[in-house]
């Protein structure tokens, strides 16, 4: 329920370790503690104390932020001294006593012999109202838009009065805590992403995910990809031990089942897959739609109401030896711009040695791989905590701070760029998130780096990246370019002059001193199947076939046309002219 862990100390193994006194909580009449046990005192003459259950105490009540799933938080005494909290659902309470008599005893509670007792336990329970009120919560992240609270696992870090519900704590954020110190974690890891952009890179990204909703992004991921033992998976290492034990990595075909318990519990944070080429092409797309969109499905309660769904807004970062869009094809799906903006493709392969670029000593690439992962598995977690305990007391600052950075951030990467269209651009708006979330760690003395390093290792992958697109894009456009010159080159002289004779119909096509005209059915000659639409798009993009209105591919004849029917209008002699200049 609260951050009661000394700095250092993994949460997960420190569960139940506080001390509570006793009688500070004592039980409602007629329950009375006789010393490590609560009785009830009957009023049969001569009767002693009846044995109900070794000690417990209500420590508080809750409910969730909108004032529902109310609950009673039950804190156990086991024989061997220790404290487990067990938060029991008022609903559960009334209408399935036995499953809480049975969670109680499954947290060490003793109970005594027979049916009455449990019945009194029950009773007990129902009877105690506690004077706390806690506010609970089933995911993790920031638990409200004041973001004064953040939930890790069963952890709560800024203000206390936040329950933490078990299912925060479940698949691979069991593996979320702390282990070592944050010197030791700068020393054996941060120090070591020095000088290899793509670590700065990842590092980066992983300290994003609480800035995501401050800068109103919905999910940021990269995919490195590369060939094996490249250094790819040691970039999700380094990245995940921001958070917790190298165990917060997942495979990408586990994501098929439960895939919104992972979210959730990972909200805000850093969720790491690896080896993209184990799932599915038909899986890998909605699994990135559904990552990315941070919402699940529409769910009924037992009354038929509907469930709130589970919601969150995390960072993914992903590897595999093939890209996503290669991946999609695999099943003749086409990336989709959605897909490229939220899922970026990241070469991680060409660098002085793999995903590095300078290895700190070691004697190849492999013993820094292996050094990188023994640091991983020995301290961890330290700088994640810290980050959110330092944001938490500043959110009010932060929203401000990351609009004017991303602002510089894109002034500095477009200097001297064309225009960029609005994928490009929202691929740039998340470098800069994860850039200034880079330079905020930094700035919280978390990483070691130096100012702007963070900055530099975002700005030239996002060059990179842009250089790569816009040199694919001109590659696909050169093709329909000929594709498209070939067809008129070699009708173009049977095509009839707009406004020279009567349209019945459509013809196949037209010219005039500027533009041939094509059919819908002439464009699907020349560019069959979805390749009709793909051509028209990219044609459209470099301003070599003229847009229709409201985003149409097909545009009105001009006045001239005895119909002013649609279709599809190429800037013939410039055509002619961007060929020439290739």
């Amino acid at each position: 329920m609260t951050d009661n862990n000394a700095a250092g100390e993994d949460p997960v193994a420190a569960e139940g370790t506080r001390d509570m006194a006793v009688d500070a909580f004592a039980p409602p009449a007629p329950y009375e503690i006789f010393g490590n046990d609560i009785c009830v005192v009957e009023e049969k003459e001569g009767a002693g104390p009846l044995f109900v259950c070794s000690v417990l105490r209500v420590s508080a009540s809750f409910s969730d932020i909108n004032g529902k799933g109310w609950g009673k938080l039950v804190s156990v005494r086991t024989r061997d001294g220790n404290w487990h909290d067990v938060p029991i659902k008022s609903e559960d309470l009334h209408c399935s006593p036995r499953a809480v008599i049975g969670s109680l005893v499954n947290h060490g509670l003793e109970i005594g012999a027979g049916k009455k007792a449990a019945d009194h336990v029950v009773s007990l329970l129902r009877s105690w109202t506690p004077s706390s009120k806690l506010i609970s919560v089933t995911r993790g992240g920031w638990v409200d838009e004041s973001r004064s609270s953040f939930v890790m696992a069963d952890k709560v870090f800024g203000a206390q009065d936040v329950l933490a519900l078990p299912q925060t704590s479940q698949g691979p954020a069991v593996h979320l805590g702390a282990k070592g110190s944050i010197d030791e974690w700068k020393q054996s890891v941060g120090s070591k992403c020095i000088d290899n952009p793509l670590m700065q890179l990842a590092v980066s990204l992983a300290f994003s995910g609480p800035l995501l909703p401050m800068a109103s992004v919905e999910g940021l991921g990269l995919h490195f990809r590369g060939m094996s033992s490249s250094g790819k998976t040691t970039l999700l290492r380094v990245a995940a031990s921001v958070w917790g034990r190298p165990q917060l990595i997942t495979q990408w075909r586990a994501t098929s089942n439960g895939l919104e318990a992972i979210a959730a519990s990972l909200n805000n944070m850093l969720l790491p897959l690896d080896e993209i080429a184990e799932i599915s092409a038909k899986e890998l797309t909605n699994t990135i739609y559904m990552l990315a969109n941070g919402l699940g499905k529409a769910r009924m309660n037992r009354d038929t109401s509907i469930q709130e769904p589970s919601r969150w807004n995390l960072a993914v970062i992903s590897s595999g030896e093939i890209g996503i869009e290669e991946k999609l094809a695999e099943a003749r799906v086409r990336l989709m711009e959605g897909q490229e903006v939220r899922l970026v493709d990241i070469d991680a392969d060409c660098r002085n040695f793999g995903a590095f670029d300078t290895l700190h000593g070691a004697t190849n690439a492999a013993d820094f791989a292996d050094a990188l992962k023994a640091a991983a598995e020995s301290t961890y977690g330290t700088v994640g905590q810290e980050f959110v305990r330092r944001l938490s007391g500043a959110t009010g600052n932060i929203p401000q701070i990351i609009a004017t950075r991303a602002r510089a951030f894109k002034d500095t990467a477009t200097k001297g760029m064309n225009p960029l269209d609005a994928v490009a651009a929202r691929v740039l708006h998340r470098f800069s998130v994860l850039s200034i979330a880079g330079e905020l760690a930094t700035a919280f003395g978390l990483t070691g780096w130096q100012s702007g390093d963070s900055r530099n290792a975002a700005l030239a992958a996002f060059a990179d990246w842009h250089e790569g697109r816009v040199e694919d894009e001109s590659v696909s456009v050169s093709d329909y370019v000929d594709q498209l010159l070939a067809f008129i080159d070699g009708h173009v002289s049977s095509f009839a002059e707009v406004g020279s004779v009567d349209l019945g119909g459509t013809p196949p096509g037209l010219r005039d001193d500027r533009h041939v005209y094509l059919s819908k059915e002439t464009w699907h000659e020349v560019f069959p199947g979805v390749r009709a639409s793909e051509a028209a798009k990219a044609l459209i993009k470099a301003s070599l076939l003229a847009p229709g209105e409201r985003g149409r591919h097909l545009k009105k004849l001009p006045r001239a046309a005895s119909t002013r029917t649609r279709m599809y209008t190429v800037p013939y002699p410039g055509l002619k002219e961007w060929k020439a200049s290739q």
